[in-house]
């Protein structure tokens, strides 16, 4: 966590999740992947499969308020963390697994 969000954090008590969403952007950025908010109903994902090279991977995350969006993110980075390890992913997911290769 950044000192300034932490030290923003003391000062106010109170939790300011636009700073929060903006510090897990930048941790998620550090991986690779690209943040963009988008409206309407579509919902938040990760874009698994890189079309050219340099682009990144892209987490969609649906706009709203910032604790929620926070949230998703923290969530779509879970499934990334999941992933990392493919075997481990299979040994405790095989119904997932079984069901992603179709």
């Amino acid at each position: 966590m950044k000192k300034s969000v932490r030290k923003l954090q003391k000062k106010t008590k109170k939790i300011d999740w636009k700073c929060w969403f903006e510090a897990i952007s930048c941790y998620a950025v550090e991986f690779g992947f690209g943040v963009r908010t988008h409206g309407g109903s579509a919902a938040s994902e990760v874009d698994w499969y890189r079309k050219p090279l340099n682009k990144p991977y892209q987490i969609s995350i649906q706009q709203g308020d910032w604790e929620k969006m926070c949230y998703e993110l923290l969530h779509e980075l879970g499934h990334h963390k999941l992933r990392v390890d493919w075997r481990e992913y299979t040994k405790r997911y095989p119904a997932s697994t079984f069901a992603e290769k179709k």
